[in-house]
């Protein structure tokens, strides 16, 4: 469905019908089974018939918002129905001022280093919302680069250590056809910052050094690593809270539980994933 047509179809809904759509959410999410009328009626003591009801589900279905298992099943929201949820039934809550303190203090106890504030907000988001929380650093479009140090390690051994505007940083050795003194090290390295300082891998290319065999070396290995951290769409995964997920109805039974284990455990399928959601 696209955009246009999914925001048209939320005009459409009439109160009651938010109203049932918010009622079967909650409760498919408490229970993992579809809902029937009947149900709806008994739990939520509401003021209309079943066969009212069965209508309005049955119009909800029509819009895409609830999908019916089976024939004889209750309904269950569709993707739309969850997003209509998210988007527009679910009120906005703040955090109790005690909890946002707690919070508050644990980052600021945390060391400032990305991955400890990484892994403390998945966990606090996991503690939180009782579910399972996946967070990924900063990660620009594309990357500037920032600087670069070269040192003298051993013979023509060198290493190159750059660094980027997002704090992405890389190492690598530099074997060299003769030795190459600190002195002259630093100098190409503080020409090459000079001028490839703040730009993107396009402006690095169109710029890079010519002349000097030495700072043409160095370039080709900052493009190489410019062009590496592009391709990555996300950063690092951080996971926490998969207790929460498995405590969940729907994983009663074993096969789902391994499936959402397996999941979440490959790595590079969730990177995938998450690319596809950014791109799209």
């Amino acid at each position: 469905m696209s955009p246009g047509c999914r925001h048209l179809k939320m005009q459409e809904l009439t109160d009651r019908q938010k109203k049932l759509l918010l009622l079967i959410v909650r409760d498919y999410i408490d229970t993992a089974q579809p809902v029937g009328s009947q149900r709806l009626v008994e739990q939520y003591k509401l003021e209309m018939s079943s066969a009212t009801i069965r209508n309005e589900m049955a119009a909800l279905t029509e819009m895409g918002f609830l999908r019916q298992p089976h024939t004889s099943a209750g309904r269950v929201p569709s993707e739309d129905g969850y997003r209509h949820f998210v988007t527009q039934l679910m009120h906005q809550v703040e955090l109790p001022e005690a909890t946002q303190h707690t919070i508050s203090h644990q980052f600021y106890q945390a060391r400032p280093e990305i991955e400890q504030w990484m892994t403390l907000a998945a966990s606090v988001l996991s503690q939180q919302s009782q579910a399972i929380s996946l967070v990924t650093a900063p990660h620009a479009d594309k990357a500037r680069f920032k600087h670069v140090e070269l040192i003298s390690t051993q013979g023509r051994q060198v290493l190159m250590v750059m660094v980027t505007m997002g704090g992405e940083v890389s190492q690598q050795i530099l074997s060299l056809s003769e030795p190459v003194s600190q002195e002259k090290l630093s100098g190409a390295a503080a020409r090459l910052n000079q001028v490839y300082g703040g730009r993107n891998l396009d402006e690095i290319i169109s710029q890079a050094a010519r002349s000097d065999a030495l700072e043409v070396d160095i370039s080709l290995l900052v493009i190489h690593d410019m062009r590496r951290i592009n391709e990555r769409i996300t950063g690092q995964l951080y996971l926490d809270g998969l207790t929460n997920v498995l405590a969940e109805p729907e994983f009663n039974a074993s096969d789902d539980a391994r499936r959402a284990l397996r999941l979440l455990e490959e790595r590079s399928l969730l990177h995938d994933l998450l690319a596809r959601t950014i791109l799209h």
